[in-house]
């Protein structure tokens, strides 16, 4: 929802350019991954998702089209950080 890309696009815009150029990288199913593929997009920000092997479709596919790069996991615990 609106909320969740008002923060994403807060973080972001309150990171200095070094940081900024960097990327982002988060761990998401849903409608944080939309929202901070999109307020990077914005924001000419890089953006990997980390999400679950079993994500839903339609949301990887949103995420996917705001220009975010999905990397997906299983769900063993730990994993999603040394995806990262």
């Amino acid at each position: 929802g609106a909320f969740k890309i008002r923060g994403a696009l807060h973080k972001l815009l309150c990171m200095d350019d070094e940081t900024r150029g960097r990327g982002v990288c988060a761990f998401s199913s849903g409608n944080f991954a939309q929202a901070l593929a999109l307020a990077a997009r914005e924001t000419g920000v890089q953006c990997t998702i980390i999400a679950p092997h079993d994500a839903p479709a339609v949301k990887m596919e949103r995420t996917r089209g705001y220009g975010a790069e999905l990397v997906f996991s299983t769900p063993a615990a730990g994993e999603n950080r040394e995806v990262a």
